[in-house]
């Protein structure tokens, strides 16, 4: 058991005070967390807390840290390195930077990773793999860690361990000895070492002198008698506290002892003297069997919490705020875990609470506290009235009967004025009681009388010389002076109003059947009707608010909110926190809260923040079912309110003012997952103000808590995300899970808050969180994207319509081709007809014809290649052959001719641009051997190959050669042939639709000679099937 002296008689002496009240079965509510609530297991060894808010539990199967909401827990795993060195955790130690120090059973020691969320070796080097016995921290935060042999002190401002020699009874203690050693520090800052043996615990002082311990025997402490029991730990953990006498004070799970110094044994402390509980050091301890015990300073006496019997206590924790956390072990290991005991706040006073001789509870309806301070209380059960005085003394006071002999009545409702106080009963009768006189009368009907206009008397308001009574029939007005009623109002069918309030401007609100709200005048006459929602519901009460609106308690329908003026209405049920719909009566504090008796207790609600706060017997409240017309305030803002077992007083101001003294607490994060995954920052994200998330990440979950754990089901929590919410989101503490998707990479502000208990938005805190941009969603690559886009789509713009232009031209050269090989085939028919009107000059009808037999063959093979770009070789060298043959005819004694393509295998599968050698066969014919004189000319023409889809045509004659045959030309007007520059053109043409290099070359072929001659060397285009 692992207490922090100092720490524990600083904090109770601080909170004593409040943590009491008149009962002392109900100063401390109980609650015990097991594995359903979330914990790893039901036996805990070891209670802790850090500087964070975590409570830390080392239990039998792993370490637990629980945050109020939720607990998380840390097993050992063999397979990772960062978990636990063992499955049971034995303590756990806080140091003054809130490291979290983990011990396990003769393992080496822990330490708990915050950033990672995992643990690693707390030493490093030649201690890091050392097992340890124990693990404490002394008054400056340092960390102190057993091994067998030596002590170990350890700095977490330098992260060096000091090792520290041990000597005992003069000799240094070995590692060969197997010790374990228990270590501990008192409440003046001095070491204690202990060794526990099979039936006592030995004690030594440890004194500190450089490197070394030197033990000094304080004390034994017997075993016997104590509890051996399943997975019980034989670690005591005890706390010394050595008083100004010099008295030493063992606190452990068995107890509190002193040591004798005589007899040099540890003594038990537990049959003390109520003169020497004042005189006790320690304000809490535990005993096994007995349970808890709680010294209240100044009053003289202990408080018990109690164990189930069989039960023992194991660890026992006091909290910053007077909580104490304790657990238990038996030999069953059943109905174990974690036991939260929370004081009940003082707020509360109770009044006949009770039961009756006959163990029935007191049912109150009406409520009244008079000028002079009593307070009268009514009750159902009873007719006469209760009458309890400032001192508390009560007396009772019953009204007379209307007759001798007759019932007494019973009280539904009161009102005071100066003079004394107004009773209205059940059966519609009418007294008043005068303080002067201290005595009541009947006052309606007068006795004997036998007027009952007023039947059953619900609510009485003073007005004055009048009063206004809201009876079964409808809405009177009773004057003081002649005690007569008259009927002003007849109540809406089928009749009775449940609740009359002055509305605060000389009318009246009347509440009645189906949620319906009626507005009267001064003079009682209805002004207006209102319905308070969709149910049918009886209006108890009604309050007006500051805005003039009114506040509804509707019986089953929760609390209504309307506006009269506008029509504007708001329902509050169970869904926005109200802890039952059964609503009884209304009252406001000074701050504007309202205070609302339910089914289920009170409840605050805070009309700024709409949040509720509801106090039940967690808080000290034992009335939990209220009555209607059951309430009173007075005018210092005291309030009263009365149900099923007895009246309740409460000051609201008191209530505020001692939860405004409520500990330090904080609202943080205490877990953070993207897409679903832990997500690891390089801190806590409880430490940290900026949550940086990866590039691509576009979604994060973040829980969240305020560090209450004394009341953590009491918290609300809101939060909203800057650029993405324009509300709050509102959720409890079983779902404090924030959680956002389809996230843009910028920074967001996360702004959180949670609630005090008093409803309000006290705790805030605002997280960054920064999403980074991806490569391509960085400004400058955005920019370079947009420009490389705005790029592509000009030059594809321009490619296009480049493309359209050069497509457009080469159609243009297409027809001029088109057009030109058009012209080539008039030019032979030309040539032909000249030839023909020769031989007819000559009247060489058998030339004729037969020329013009071979005319008509050449026109059909023109006429068939003129659609065709291209024709098969051998129809080409058809044509020529054709054409050579007239021409032949007619220059037949002027050249010879051959025609030679030997190189082609297969002019059938090659195709070539039709008419381009007859041209350059023509001028060969007609510019070179036609003019010799004394010889006949030879023509020769050649084809071959030149590459791919080119073949190469040579035409050579031995003619007079291109200067004679200008000068020729010149001199000799006939004959102008075209077709060597349509050739040309065509081959220009095709080059710059194909990007090709087609050539024509024509130079002398026998450059030494007077008639040179003419080579002609043609690349001719052509759609080859196979060349080879």
């Amino acid at each position: 058991m692992k207490f922090s002296i100092p720490y524990i008689v600083i904090v109770l002496s601080a909170t004593c005070g409040n943590l009491f009240c008149q009962d002392r079965s109900t100063e401390y509510q109980l609650k015990t967390y097991t594995t359903e609530h979330g914990l790893p297991h039901n036996v805990i060894y070891n209670i802790s807390r850090d500087s964070t808010g975590f409570l830390w539990l080392a239990t039998w199967d792993g370490l637990s840290r629980f945050d109020g909401n939720e607990f998380k827990n840390y097993r050992h795993d063999p397979d990772d390195p960062n978990s636990l060195p063992f499955f049971i955790p034995s303590k756990v130690v806080t140091d003054r930077l809130n490291n979290v120090w983990i011990l396990t059973n003769s393992r080496p020691v822990y330490v708990y990773d915050r950033a990672a969320d995992n643990f690693r070796p707390g030493l490093e080097g030649f201690y890091q793999d050392a097992r340890a016995s124990d693990l404490t921290s002394d008054k400056s935060g340092n960390i102190w860690i057993a091994l067998d042999s030596v002590l170990l002190r350890y700095d977490p401002a330098t992260g060096e361990p000091d090792a520290l020699r041990v000597i005992k009874d003069s000799l240094m203690i070995s590692g060969m000895r197997f010790e374990f050693p228990h270590i501990t520090f008192d409440n003046r800052g001095n070491l204690w070492y202990s060794l526990t043996g099979d039936s006592e615990i030995e004690f030594y002082n440890g004194i500190i002198s450089g490197d070394t311990v030197f033990l000094r025997f304080a004390g034994l402490l017997s075993l016997q008698g104590f509890e051996s029991l399943p997975l019980r730990t034989g670690k005591l953990y005890p706390e010394i506290y050595v008083s100004d006498s010099g008295i030493s004070w063992l606190s452990c799970r068995y107890g509190i002892f002193w040591c004798d110094t005589v007899t040099g044994k540890f003594v038990s402390g537990d049959m003390i003297d109520k003169g020497q509980i004042e005189e006790l050091p320690f304000l809490m301890w535990c005993e096994e069997k007995a349970g808890i015990k709680i010294r209240k300073p100044g009053e003289g006496h202990l408080v018990r919490l109690p164990v189930t019997e069989g039960d023992y206590v194991e660890c026992v924790y006091a909290d910053r705020s007077g909580t104490i956390w304790s657990a238990n072990i038996n030999r069953t290991l059943e109905n174990l875990g974690l036991n939260r005991y929370t004081p009940v706040p003082p707020w509360f006073t109770h009044y006949l609470d009770e039961p009756d001789a006959d163990n029935s509870h007191n049912i109150v309806f009406p409520v009244l506290r008079d000028r002079h301070g009593e307070l009268w209380v009514g009750m159902r059960n009873h007719t006469r009235l209760h009458r309890i005085k400032p001192d508390g003394s009560e007396t009772f006071f019953s009204l007379p009967p209307d007759k001798t002999g007759g019932d007494v009545p019973h009280v539904r409702c009161m009102a005071e004025d100066e003079s004394g106080i107004w009773f209205g009963t059940t059966d519609g009768r009418l007294f008043y009681y005068r303080f002067q006189s201290r005595s009541a009368r009947q006052e309606y009907p007068q006795p004997g009388s036998d007027e009952k206009n007023i039947t059953g008397i619900h609510n009485i308001l003073d007005d004055g010389n009048s009063l206004v009574i809201n009876g079964n029939k409808g809405v009177f007005r009773f004057d003081k002076v002649t005690h007569s009623p008259q009927l002003c109002y007849n109540h809406p069918s089928p009749g009775t109003g449940f609740s009359l309030v002055k509305d605060g401007k000389g009318g009246f609100w009347l509440g009645s059947w189906g949620s319906l709200v009626i507005h009267l005048d001064q003079a009682l006459q209805e002004t207006g009707r209102f319905r308070i929602g969709d149910g049918e519901n009886l209006v108890e009460h009604i309050c007006p608010g500051d805005s003039s609106d009114i506040w509804v308690a509707l019986m089953g329908g929760g609390l209504g909110h309307f506006f009269p003026e506008t029509g504007q209405t708001e329902i509050l049920t169970t869904a926005d926190g109200l802890p039952n719909n059964v609503t009884y009566s209304i009252l406001r504090d000074n701050r504007g809260c309202l205070w609302i008796s339910t089914n289920e207790g009170l409840s605050m609600f805070n009309p700024a923040t709409h949040v509720f706060r509801n106090y039940g017997r967690t808080e000290g409240l034992k009335i939990t079912e209220f009555n209607s017309d059951s309430f009173f305030k007075t005018r210092s803002g005291e309030m009263y309110f009365g149900g099923i077992g007895g009246v309740v007083r409460l000051f609201p101001d008191s209530i505020e003012e001692n939860q405004g003294k409520a500990g330090r607490r904080a609202l943080a994060v205490t877990g953070l997952k993207v897409s679903g995954i832990g997500f690891q920052m390089g801190e806590a994200p409880y430490e940290t103000d900026i949550f940086r998330l990866r590039r691509g990440d576009n979604n994060f979950q973040a829980t969240i808590t305020l560090f209450d754990l004394d009341a953590p089901e009491k918290v609300m929590y809101r939060y909203r995300l800057h650029g993405r919410d324009n509300d709050w989101i509102v959720t409890g503490h079983r779902n404090p899970v924030i959680s956002y998707a389809n996230l843009t990479h910028k920074d967001y502000r996360l702004e959180m808050e949670a609630t005090n208990e008093l409803g309000e938005w006290a705790f805030r805190k605002e997280i960054t969180v920064s999403i980074p941009h991806r490569f391509f969603e960085l400004p400058i690559v955005r920019i370079t994207l947009l420009m490389i886009g705005l790029f592509s789509v000009v030059f594809a713009l321009i490619y296009y319509l480049r493309h359209q232009r050069l497509k457009e031209r080469q159609l243009l050269d297409s027809l001029r081709l088109e057009s030109l090989r058009s012209q080539m085939n008039p030019h032979f028919v030309f040539n032909s007809l000249s030839s023909i009107n020769y031989f007819i000059s000559k009247e060489d009808r058998i030339a004729a014809n037969e020329y013009i037999a071979d005319f008509s063959r050449l026109i059909r093979s023109i006429i068939d290649n003129t659609g065709e770009d291209f024709v098969t070789l051998d129809r080409e060298l058809q044509s020529l052959a054709d054409y050579l043959k007239l021409e032949h005819l007619r220059f037949g004694d002027r050249f010879t001719y051959s025609v030679s393509s030997e190189k082609i295998l297969s002019p059938e599968e090659v195709r070539v641009f039709p008419g381009m050698i007859q041209p350059f066969v023509e001028n060969a014919i007609w510019h070179g051997v036609r003019n010799l004189a004394e010889r006949k000319g030879h023509i020769s023409v050649v084809l071959g190959h030149a590459g791919p889809e080119r073949l190469r045509c040579t035409i050579e004659d031995d003619g007079i050669g291109r200067k004679k045959a200008t000068v020729i030309r010149g001199i000799v007007p006939g004959h102008r042939s075209r077709g060597i520059e349509l050739v040309s053109e065509r081959l220009r043409i095709y080059n710059a639709m194909t990007r090709r290099d087609y050539k024509i070359i024509i130079e002398d072929l026998y450059p030494e000679r007077e008639d040179t001659g003419t080579r002609v060397t043609v690349d001719l285009p052509a759609g080859i099937k196979s060349l080879s």
